[in-house]
């Protein structure tokens, strides 16, 4: 999975550059499931074929009960992702969206680089969770670290090195290309990445506290509620802080820092006992 999406993503640099391209750049981002799932398929690689078993409806009903803080959880957090376009687009100038939304496109290609990290742990971490809960805090505690690595080396890259990385794309891949125009859009405006890059690191952070941590620990109650709250405060603070600005990219980008920093805190907040009481589980069994 971890090398389809990385694939993936060299062939959405490559060859997605416009509107034109929405199709293919659709047909892409399905691709990594579809190409992971037909090398395992084949190939039998990392976990073995399961038995065929035949599904009842009232184990449908029990699942779909069981999983509705996900979807809640998936609606809820397009609030403080798309919909903030969409709202800055209301309240502000066509500059300013292009600013928010060159920014944002470049923030969510290097959050992208962190997925595969999160979904290569995430089995593993959930498997200890049910058979060795010390083990699994270990794991996560080094996710942490990996990904808090990652997130901030990127973070700081797009924050302090901006300049000298869109003559570089530009050399590479031509003025023309996607990633190139977005750079050069955000060398008018770096007030705007200053205050969106530390969302890569948050964003790597919540991962951890959340989906690695939370979940796995049956949380799946608290995890929607507090993405559902993150996403009624962005449009709050979308609503008061952009009417009027004259830098409504930069407000809708504090938005989501702000956001991202709740939904951090909030995270590890509930997941502070689970670190705590992992030596006591230990101990136990």
């Amino acid at each position: 999975m971890v090398v389809a999406r990385a694939l993936t993503l060299g062939f959405l640099l490559l060859w997605v550059s416009g509107p034109n391209d929405i199709v293919l750049a659709v047909i892409l981002q399905a691709t990594p499931q579809i190409l992971a799932g037909v090398v395992w398929w084949f190939t039998g690689w990392g976990v073995a074929k399961p038995a065929w078993v035949r599904i009842h409806y009232s184990e449908l009903k029990t699942a779909l009960r069981a999983s509705w803080p996900f979807f809640l959880s998936a609606i809820s957090t397009s609030l403080y992702t798309t919909s903030t376009t969409v709202l800055l687009g209301l309240f502000s100038t066509p500059v300013q969206v292009g600013l928010f939304a060159a920014a944002s496109k470049l923030v969510y290609i290097a959050q992208g680089l962190i997925g595969p990290l999160v979904q290569a742990t995430y089995p593993r971490i959930a498997q200890l969770a049910a058979t060795d809960q010390p083990a699994a805090v270990r794991l996560i505690r080094k996710a942490f670290v990996i990904q808090g690595a990652v997130g901030l080396s990127m973070a700081l890259m797009l924050a302090l090195f901006l300049p000298l990385l869109t003559p570089i794309s530009v050399a590479w891949f031509g003025a023309d290309f996607s990633l190139s125009k977005a750079f050069l859009a955000l060398s008018n405006s770096q007030a705007v990445m200053l205050w969106f890059a530390p969302v890569i690191l948050l964003g790597a952070l919540s991962l951890v506290y959340g989906q690695q941590t939370l979940l796995v620990f049956g949380f799946e109650g608290y995890f929607s509620r507090v993405l559902v709250a993150a996403g009624i405060l962005n449009v709050i603070l979308m609503c008061w802080w952009v009417p009027g600005s004259a830098q409504g990219g930069v407000r809708a980008a504090q938005s989501v820092l702000c956001v991202e920093l709740f939904i951090v805190l909030a995270f590890w907040w509930r997941a502070r006992p689970i670190f705590r009481q992992a030596p006591a589980i230990g101990t136990n069994h």
